[in-house]
């Protein structure tokens, strides 16, 4: 079964907006090894640290992240149509 790791990019320790992921991989040092040689250096030359995160998700996992968030999307939807219906006030902030 193969997994998607995602790493975090740094550049002379600053986090950058993109990072790695690396998709269809069996264990994380092949994943490491591939990560290395995708991530982009800095705009100096320097060498990027990447750092993993270990939000690592199988297939199934990912799907069933994904209906989650769709049902919770629904019922926020479908919470918010009954009370303007009933006319609650929106909290204020």
């Amino acid at each position: 079964m193969t997994a998607t790791f995602a790493f975090e990019r740094y550049v002379n320790g600053i986090l950058m907006a993109e990072g790695v992921t690396i998709e269809r991989q069996k264990n994380l040092s092949s994943a490491m090894r591939a990560a290395s040689k995708l991530a982009a250096r800095g705009s100096n030359g320097e060498v990027p640290v990447l750092v993993y995160c270990a939000k690592t998700y199988t297939p199934d996992m990912a799907q069933a992240l994904a209906d989650r968030d769709a049902r919770v999307r629904r019922e926020a939807l479908e919470w918010a149509a009954m009370t303007a219906y009933r006319g609650y006030p929106w909290p204020s902030l």
